[in-house]
């Protein structure tokens, strides 16, 4: 069983791109979900494993920028320092058949939703947020996990946004809805379930530019979509 001292050393190395790169090579995600639940009940333990998920996460959410960032110019530059040798990912699917998060999607969201330990909500939204559509199963959509989800989810979401939650975790949150919306069925799955005004009237009180920011960013890719398009704007066009 890992120890503290060694989980917290991972932590560290995690911090480096390469070597998140050397560590998912040699199979670091499934080993630590493994970990994870072995501490399930050990809060500590287990807020620095879901740092350095997160931190692997938010390795393989970068990647994934700079390597469409890559293929689009065929050019090695944008994965310079991101990755040991560029090369083979511009010449195949280096990333994408590997399936790292695949297996852990749903455990993710599952944990998400039943934590009720701020300290580790906010590492589970942290993880979430780096997630990407390429990282789902294949042939499973966001709102489809959401589906399967739907009271539990909408409770929960509809709680952080409103309530007196810590700042952190409500601005993770926005940012996971931010990324959820780049999808036309998140979009209106948010907004058939009332998240988008709720996401509104966080807008109209807040005085966090962070936060407004984010929220702005939720508007950019709901105006895209015609089903959410009015939700936006007010309902009359204003």
């Amino acid at each position: 069983m890992a120890s503290t001292d060694a989980i917290l050393l991972h932590q560290k190395m995690t911090l480096h791109p390469l070597c998140c790169e050397y560590l998912i090579s040699n199979g670091a995600i499934d080993l630590t979900f493994g970990i994870i639940q072995k501490f399930q009940h050990d809060d500590v333990t287990l807020q620095i494993l879901l740092k350095v998920t997160r931190n692997i996460c938010r390795w393989t959410n970068l990647l994934q920028t700079r390597l469409a960032q890559a293929l689009h110019f065929q050019n090695v530059d944008p994965l310079s320092g991101i990755v040991k040798d560029p090369e083979p990912y511009l010449h195949s699917r280096i990333y994408w058949d590997k399936h790292f998060w695949d297996a852990h999607v749903d455990l993710i969201l599952k944990s998400t939703l039943e934590c009720e330990n701020d300290d580790l909500l906010v590492e589970w939204l942290g993880v979430l947020n780096n997630l990407t559509r390429d990282d789902l199963p294949a042939g499973v959509q966001w709102s489809d996990m959401l589906d399967d989800y739907k009271l539990r989810a909408v409770d929960i979401f509809q709680r952080l946004v409103l309530e007196q939650c810590h700042d952190d975790i409500k601005l993770e949150l926005i940012i996971w809805f931010g990324e959820l919306c780049s999808s036309k069925e998140c979009s209106y799955w948010l907004a058939s379930n009332d998240l988008l005004n709720i996401v509104h009237s966080v807008f109209l009180d807040q005085q966090d530019s962070e936060m407004k920011l984010q929220i702005l960013h939720i508007y950019e890719h709901c105006l895209l979509f015609e089903m959410t398009r009015l939700q936006v704007l007010g309902g009359e066009g204003e």
